[in-house]
Formats: C-alpha cells, sequence, structure tokens
C-alpha cells in the first residue's frame, strides 16, 4: 500500500530539479539568446564569438586516455546490462522515470507471486472457498486497483515525452543526414552570413585503427558538440530509414526519408561518446558509428572557426 500511494503521489507532484548551478547556465543562456535579438547583431562586422555565451571558467577539455571511456562508461563494455552514465538531462530523466517504473514493477511481482503461491497452496487443501471466489469487494478492488497504478505510471510517462519533444531556444541546430553506409552532418546557426559545416563520417577500418581506440566506434570525422547550451538536433534520412542513437545522451532519432525529426538537447559534463545506427539498415548497417566530442564553448569556437 505504500509503495502505491507513493506512486501516485509522485506523478502527480514530481517536478524536475536543477542545482542553483543549473539554474543559473540556465539563465544565461536565455539572457543571452535574447541579447543577440535585440542588439544590432545582424550586422556583418560582428565576429564569431558574439554568437554564442562565454565559457565557464573552470571547464577545460583534455583527450581521454585508453580505458577512461569505461570508466566513465560513455562507450559499451563486454557483459553491460545497466545504463551508460548519462551526461545530458534528457537522458537523466529518462533513467529517473525507469527507476521509478522499476520499483512499480517489482513490488507488483512480489505481491502477486505472494498471492499465487498462498491460493496454490490454500487451495490444495480446500478446493472451495465461497468468501474468496464470491467475494464481490475483492472483485472491485482487483479491478481499480491495477486501473490507478497504470495511470500512475501513464501520467509521469506522457509528462517525461512532452518534456524530451520540446526544443527550449535552441543557440545551435545541426542537421544529421543518414546515409547508406555513413552520416553526413551540417552545422548551423552560428553566423549571420549562413556559413555552415557540412561533412561526413564514417568509420575508420580495423587496419587504420590506433592505439586505445575502439574497434567499430571509431570516425573518421567527429562531431563536436558544446556543453551546456541547448541544442536542437534534425535527423533525416537519405535512402533508407536509420537511426542516429548516442546511450549517455538519451538520444535514439529515427531517420526518415522525407520526414525530419528533431529534439532538443542539453548535455552536462564533457568528453567523448559513442553510439551506433540502431535501425536495421542494409549489409553495412553494423558499419555506422556515431562519435560526438563535448567541449567548452571556446574550444567550439576554434574549432568552428578551422574548418569553415
Amino acid at each position: 500500500n505504500f509503495v502505491f500511494f507513493f506512486n501516485i503521489y509522485y506523478a502527480f507532484t514530481n517536478e524536475i530539479k536543477f542545482t542553483s548551478w543549473e539554474i543559473e547556465r540556465y539563465e544565461q543562456n536565455v539572457n543571452y539568446h535574447t541579447n543577440i535579438h535585440t542588439t544590432p547583431y545582424h550586422n556583418n562586422n560582428k565576429t564569431l564569438e558574439w554568437s554564442l555565451p562565454s565559457p565557464p571558467a573552470h571547464h577545460t577539455f583534455e583527450e581521454p586516455t585508453f580505458g577512461s571511456y569505461y570508466n566513465q562508461q560513455d562507450a559499451p563494455g563486454w557483459g553491460q546490462m545497466s545504463f551508460q552514465n548519462m551526461a545530458s538531462v534528457e537522458g537523466e530523466s529518462i533513467v529517473l522515470f525507469h527507476n521509478y517504473v522499476m520499483i512499480s514493477v517489482t513490488a507488483i511481482l512480489v505481491f502477486v507471486g505472494w498471492w499465487l503461491a498462498r491460493i496454490i497452496l490454500t487451495y490444495r487443501k480446500i478446493p472451495y472457498n465461497k468468501h474468496f471466489s464470491e467475494n464481490d469487494n475483492l472483485e472491485f478492488y482487483w479491478t481499480v486497483i491495477p486501473m490507478l497504478i497504470l495511470i500512475s505510471i501513464a501520467v509521469p510517462s506522457l509528462k517525461l515525452l512532452y518534456i524530451l519533444d520540446e526544443c527550449i531556444i535552441p543557440l545551435l541546430t545541426y542537421k544529421i543526414q543518414g546515409h547508406q553506409w555513413y552520416w553526413h552532418y551540417e552545422i548551423g546557426d552560428v553566423k549571420k552570413d549562413k556559413e555552415i559545416i557540412s561533412f561526413d563520417s564514417y568509420m575508420v577500418q580495423n587496419e587504420d585503427l590506433k592505439e586505445g581506440q575502439l574497434r567499430l566506434l571509431e570516425v573518421d570525422e567527429k562531431l563536436v558538440f558544446p556543453a551546456e547550451t541547448n541544442i536542437r538536433l534534425s535527423v533525416t534520412g537519405a535512402d533508407v530509414i536509420h537511426s542516429w542513437t548516442i546511450p549517455s545522451f538519451g538520444v535514439k532519432l529515427d531517420a526518415v526519408p522525407g520526414h525530419l525529426n528533431q529534439t532538443g538537447l542539453y548535455v552536462k559534463r564533457l568528453g567523448l561518446y559513442f553510439g551506433q545506427c540502431s535501425e536495421i539498415c542494409g549489409t553495412e548497417h553494423a558499419f555506422m558509428p556515431i562519435k560526438v566530442k563535448v567541449t567548452n564553448i571556446t574550444t567550439f569556437l576554434d574549432w568552428y572557426k578551422n574548418n569553415i
């Protein structure tokens, strides 16, 4: 009973909690986004540094050493049965909801198993029990209680789905296009004159791997995200259906030809993140890895300048 009523309370009162540091960073992003539309930003003489908020001074990035992917669980490991460590707000929300549902499922499993065992043992001694077989109150409870449990799961589930569908004031837009069998990326919204970065990302072959690189997960051109920035991902397909997936971000978007799927992303932690195509798309489906490097904004702007 305690678990059941706790689920009901959680479903109607739960809110996503942010630390004071996260709220401060979000307000800085919102304020800066407002300023770039109220100040003469569209002057062509403005420089690239005006396009994004300045990075926090304490943030640095170093290329991870061999084995650190597994320590951070930002890449899949042998025999792994749990989630990878989440690096985004969206991913953390998904894991919290999963844990909440698992509490309900475990409680239901224990209760139903205990009741079933009791019935089996009781009916071996007493073939007929009128207080159990013809009990109107019992039939009412075993109809209403499961319905309320489903509602307690459906309410936070729908709430999470709507939250994940929102793109809150994106400062950058990444267009991702799936091909057989590689990814094509375009990065825009940084400069007024619509200069964008456009490149293809192919898997590194086994014979070209360097020491410490991960087989079937390394690419020749990795994607770069700025940390603590609202990002919009727009995904589509060029030929067949693909699926752009990064487990540590909690992102899995189908790339459907002729259709544009999009989602918002806010990455909190610097590092290297790996994923793969999660939709069977042909003979080379297993060889479409994804590699994303999350840096501070200064490093991202330097990378952007060097690739224009």
